[in-house]
Order: C-alpha cells, then structure tokens, then sequence
C-alpha cells in the first residue's frame, strides 16, 4: 500500500510540477486571465463529463453552490489568474517553488479557522522546517540573478495564501459532499 501510495504522489508531481513551465509559456501568447478560464474551464468539462457518466447529478441546494462559489474563487480562480499573472515577472521554477508555501499557509491558516486542527510541536517544526527549505531553495537562485521581482513574488506568494483559504474553507463547509461534487461545483462556479 505504501509503494502505491509513492508511486501516485510521484504521478501526480510529475503532472503538476511541470504546468509551472507550460503556464510561463502560455502566458507569452494568452493573458493570464484568459488562461485561467480555460484551465477551468477545461478542467470544469472533464469532471462533470465524468460524473454525468457515472450518473451522479450535483447537488441543486443553493447553499452549497453559494460555498462552491466561494471554494472556487479562493481555491482555483483567484490562485490560477495570481499566478499567470506573476510568472510574466518570475521564472517557472520560482513559481513552482513559491508554490511550496502552500501547506505552509494551509497549516497556519486551519489552526486558526478550524476547531479541531490545533496547533502541536510537531506542526511548527513542519512549518518552520518547510519555510527554512523554502528559503535555502528560493535565496541563491534570487542571489544569482534568477529573473524575479517583488511583483511576481508577491503574486504567486498570494496565490497560496488563496489555495490554503480555500483548502480551509473546504474542509470546514464541504466535506460532507460526495466525492469530485466539490470539485466539479467549484470550477463551473468560477
């Protein structure tokens, strides 16, 4: 069970580590929030084909679509177009690095917001361990001329900030959802 469990996390690396470089491609030929719309909207058609296949229906309550809404616009919309936008400033590598600050913020932020995830020891040194990694990976590629600016940083930076409110607000308002209806709700919302 471990080894499968590696060998989809090293999958799912290697699918999403390399959209970083083909997002610094797109975003010479497509502007950042077009190319947000159609990675949603691509992403929004192959979900939903899926459950229409299956025969699952999404949920019609207007409760959950207004919490889908709200999941979607933190957790893919305004973190997609963050991030198009600032690697026009910085290199995919540094987006794809900064993207690292994502459970670092999701862990601060979900001690914060959610009753049950308290804050431990080993939490902080995860945080701080995570966050010195970060900077001893980001530093020297800054040091030697990696092409940056505080702009981009920021952007991408704002980006996690954006996936970790999402991840939270999910995981306090959505988990009692069935399987991919968030998801699927979230990207037809946006």
């Amino acid at each position: 069970m471990r080894n499968n469990k590696t060998l989809l996390l090293s999958l799912l690396a290697s699918c999403w580590g390399p959209s970083f470089f083909f997002i610094k491609i797109a975003v010479a030929e497509i502007s950042p929030l077009m190319l947000a719309a159609l990675r949603i909207g691509i992403g929004a058609s192959f979900i939903n084909i899926y459950l229409f296949v299956k025969g699952e229906r999404l949920s019609s309550n207007i409760g959950f679509w207004k919490k889908a809404i709200v999941a979607g616009f933190f957790a893919q919309g305004l973190p997609f177009t963050l991030i198009n936008w600032g690697e026009q400033y910085v290199d995919s590598s540094l987006a794809s690095i900064l993207n690292g600050l994502t459970p670092l913020f999701t862990v601060v932020l979900a001690q914060m917001m959610l009753k049950d995830e308290q804050m431990t020891k080993n939490k902080i040194k995860g945080v701080l361990l995570g966050l010195s990694g970060l900077i001893i990976l980001v530093l020297p590629n800054l040091l030697s001329g990696i092409k940056a600016s505080i702009t981009g940083i920021a952007a991408i930076s704002l980006a996690a900030i954006s996936y970790a409110i999402g991840l939270v607000y999910i995981r306090k308002h959505l988990t009692k959802t069935k399987a991919y209806h968030v998801p699927a709700a979230q990207l037809l919302s946006v």
